[in-house]
């Protein structure tokens, strides 16, 4: 391992050239802000579930549909498959099957 936790007020170091930032749990040092700042990056994929179902969500965002690893006991992910030794189904098959 060559990190190490470091702390807020020396938050960096640098081993063998390479500059670390290994302060843990940074968050909790702004919690407002920080609640606000993750509420802001996920509320737009809360509102597309909310208001057109997870399928149709995945359908309409590429990015969000990668996040889906099994699906109604379909397993959508390679390494999540081969981790489980079970069959991969592909994606698009699931979205776009109705």
């Amino acid at each position: 391992m060559t990190s190490r936790p470091t702390h807020y007020s020396s938050p960096t170091y640098v081993d063998d050239g390479i500059i670390y930032h290994c302060a843990p749990n940074m968050l909790a040092a702004v919690p407002r802000s920080a609640s606000v700042a993750l509420s802001a990056a996920i509320l737009p994929y809360i509102l597309s579930l909310a208001n057109h179902g997870l399928l149709q969500a995945m359908r309409d965002n590429k990015g969000f549909s990668k996040s889906l690893q099994i699906h109604a006991g379909s397993v959508t992910r390679a390494a999540v498959a081969a981790k489980l030794n079970l069959p991969l189904t592909d994606l698009d098959v699931i979205l776009f099957a109705c």
